[in-house]
């Protein structure tokens, strides 16, 4: 019980919490609504009792209708704010989301579909919860407080104290039927999640699951998925069902019942006038306000909280929730906050670092250097950790132990994606224009800059011969280009962010004999504005390295191997 209580308070104390400024305006606008409505009532009451006496009731006729339209007014801003407030709420908590997805170490484990459903549905949840469910639930349960307040004013505290008492079963009441439902709710996101999941990963694999047959098979899965998502939602809908039956029902029905006995009992003893003891049967309906929103609003309310405990658990930065509008200024400053990248190729050094993915080590006291507008290329086994350290260049991973310096300073995974341009071994385009997969790199480059680019990896000469400009579609998968095209994309891509470092994952891998030549002397050619590192299974591909470093079982040679490239760069 002690617990239970606990837990409630640390409830109410988190719903006063996460209520943002405007829920806070739907709160005063809410209580001045239901100061005015009791007034108006208590104004029939007293009109009600004037006509019964023969009196003159103009008076307070004309003040009820005047406390009306100002509960009207009220009750209207209380109605607006919450829509207005979920404009502003979304692309805040999104842009916050994007920010720390994109600034996160690569193996964060999480699936696809969990991110989809974290920057799609969870910030929908959220903006609902914390725009029209905290405000208006505030409110409710801040108007019994009120309205007990004006019962006691107006008609004795012998009947606040009773109606109290019956209220008193409100909030353990909601704080049951939120532990309650808590369950049934995770598993309706995990459902969610494993869905979006498997529909990513059959949409990413769509030509494999053609070419091997299984397109049943993954229709079957798809079903199967979708129709248990399809009964976790009705078990969530039928289980606000019964919140609703007995939230509106039992418990609407028990205060007004409270209050008529209590009205008629009190009349009864010659305590309470006609007008006052209807007056009080109309007060005490708005202590059930607590109940009809959550009625109204309970399952935005559950799935809100939940969406907002989880993102919460996610952001660690919690600068990046400052209010913007644009959706665009957290991230500007996050990313800024790594300093300017230097325009000119740096001396890197690595000192003893140690890399882990998963449950093990994959790099194990590494150590090398490369000078300035060298090309160093790394070459192993398959296994041997050599992505893991050109992910963990290019701050896409984080070492454990030992340190990465860009000449000489000390330089974290953070900084690092400022600084380094990273180039995967399998080409990443998506389905837009050559400019806007360009534009990538350099949000704000003009036409030349991009053929210049183009031009550097030997790609613009091509595509000007076969008639294609910037404007050519390309798709994800890379259509209406080679192989050897799209790698050289990406590579111009990269030079365009002008970064000092350069890091390609293996980018020869799946070309042909001629593509892969083409890659290489794009490479040779950046690294008159770049220090080049570069991952190979192909060893004489190294010709045109400066060093090369062989790698295996997560070691570093240390007898490097210095030459002079046979292979210059194109003019």
């Amino acid at each position: 019980m002690q617990r239970a209580k606990q837990r409630w308070w640390l409830d109410a104390a988190g719903l006063a919490a996460d209520t943002p400024p405007r829920g806070w305006a739907v709160v005063a606008a809410t209580l001045l609504r239901t100061l005015f409505t009791a007034t108006a009532i208590l104004a029939l009451a007293g009109a009600a009792d004037g006509m019964l006496g023969g009196q003159d009731a103009t008076p307070q006729l004309l003040a009820a209708a005047a406390s009306a339209m100002a509960a009207a007014a009220g009750a209207g801003v209380a109605a607006a704010l919450p829509a207005h407030q979920q404009g502003a709420e979304e692309p805040r908590w999104r842009n916050a989301l994007a920010t720390q997805l994109l600034t996160s170490p690569l193996d964060h484990g999480e699936p696809p579909g969990r991110v989809v459903g974290r920057l799609g549905d969870d910030v929908e949840r959220i903006a609902s919860y914390r725009s029209t469910f905290l405000g208006p639930f505030v409110s409710a349960m801040l108007v019994p407080v009120l309205t007990l307040a004006l019962i006691g004013i107006s008609v004795g505290w012998f009947a606040a104290l009773v109606l109290a008492v019956c209220i008193a079963a409100a909030p353990p009441l909601l704080g049951y039927f939120m532990s309650r439902f808590r369950a049934s709710n995770a598993a309706h996101r995990r459902a969610s999640a494993e869905l979006a999941t498997e529909y990513l990963e059959s949409v990413r694999a769509l030509g494999t699951i053609a070419m091997l047959g299984a397109g049943v098979q993954r229709r079957v899965r798809l079903a199967r998925l979708t129709e248990q998502v399809r009964h976790e939602i009705m078990r969530l809908l039928r289980r606000n069902q019964v919140v609703l039956l007995v939230t509106d029902g039992a418990f609407g029905l028990a205060v007004t019942a409270a209050s008529g006995v209590l009205a008629v009992a009190l009349l009864g003893a010659g305590r309470l006038s006609p007008g006052t003891a209807f007056a009080l049967i109309l007060l005490a309906r708005l202590l059930l306000e607590p109940v009809d929103q959550l009625g109204r609003s309970f399952y935005i309310g559950m799935a809100g909280r939940a969406s907002a405990d989880r993102v919460a658990a996610v952001l660690k930065d919690k600068a990046v929730l400052k209010d913007n509008h644009d959706g665009a200024t957290a991230l500007t400053e996050s990313a800024s906050t790594s300093g300017e990248p230097s325009r000119r190729p740096v001396g890197i050094s690595v000192h003893q670092i140690t890399i882990r993915r998963g449950d093990g080590e994959v790099m194990h006291g590494a150590s090398f250097a490369a000078a300035p507008s060298t090309i160093t290329g790394f070459v192993g086994p398959s296994g041997s950790g050599k992505t893991s350290l050109a992910l963990c260049l290019a701050g896409l991973l984080s070492e454990t132990q030992g340190t990465i310096t860009f000449d000489g300073e000390a330089s974290a995974a953070s900084r690092r994606r400022a600084s380094v341009a990273f180039v995967p071994q399998h080409t990443v385009l998506f389905t837009g224009t050559l400019a806007t997969n360009l534009r990538l790199g350099a949000p704000h480059a003009t036409d030349a800059q991009l053929w210049a680019a183009l031009d550097r990896v030997g790609l613009g000469a091509e595509l000007r011969a076969e008639g294609r400009g910037l404007e050519t579609a390309v798709t994800g998968l890379g259509a209406a280009l080679s192989g050897g095209q799209a790698q050289r994309l990406s590579i111009a891509r990269a030079l365009l962010g002008r970064k000092p470092v350069l890091v390609m994952d293996e980018p020869t891998a799946n070309l042909d004999p001629e593509s892969a030549s083409l890659v290489l002397q794009s490479m040779a050619a950046a690294s008159a504005t770049a220090t080049v590192l570069f991952v190979t299974h192909r060893l004489e591909e190294t010709a045109i390295a400066d060093v090369v470093l062989r790698v295996n079982a997560g070691r570093i040679s240390t007898n490097a191997t210095k030459k002079t490239r046979q292979m210059e760069p194109q003019p």
